[in-house]
């Protein structure tokens, strides 16, 4: 980041140009990341928590600017997967120039994944009752809408 005249001009790199996720998207983020720092990287499960976006972040008192994904890896340990933890990359110039994680006690600020839209946000007293009562039985019966898709139809067959 350089100061221009009092302002400061970011600069946020370079990352794909990313509208949707798609198989060689997802491999162009994968390339970014140090996979040796995975301790099994052959059997680890990867889930895309947001697609990239700009963010500048202050972190330990320095500021770093670039494009943010977040993602939840579940990885093995041994036999079994020790569960998902969260993953916050931020990406300049196609580098990596910070990484954060969940370990343990210490666990990423959700604010770094997530923007926040306060258009979005209600007042739970303002949320409408609904009048009519719903069992648990009827909320596991799920109606799919589109069922030609493979992929509905595999998620049908899996509830």
């Amino acid at each position: 980041m350089e100061k221009v005249c009092g302002w400061y001009n970011m600069r946020y790199g370079k990352i794909y140009e990313i509208k949707q996720f798609d198989e060689n998207n997802l491999k162009s983020v994968l390339s970014l990341i140090d996979r040796n720092k995975l301790e099994d990287s052959k059997t680890s499960k990867i889930e895309f928590i947001n697609v990239p976006t700009k963010i500048s972040i202050d972190h330990l008192g320095n500021n770093y600017v670039g494009y943010r994904v977040c993602l939840s890896i579940n990885q093995k340990r041994g036999t079994h997967y020790i569960g998902y933890r969260n993953h916050f990359f931020l990406i300049n110039d196609n580098k990596v120039s910070l990484h954060l994680y969940d370990a343990g006690i210490l666990t990423i600020p959700f604010e770094y994944c997530v923007s926040r839209n306060s258009e979005k946000e209600l007042y739970v007293d303002d949320i409408p009752d609904n009048d009519k009562e719903i069992s648990i039985g009827q909320m596991d019966n799920i109606k799919l809408t589109s069922k030609e898709e493979i992929k509905f139809k595999k998620l049908e067959t899996e509830l």
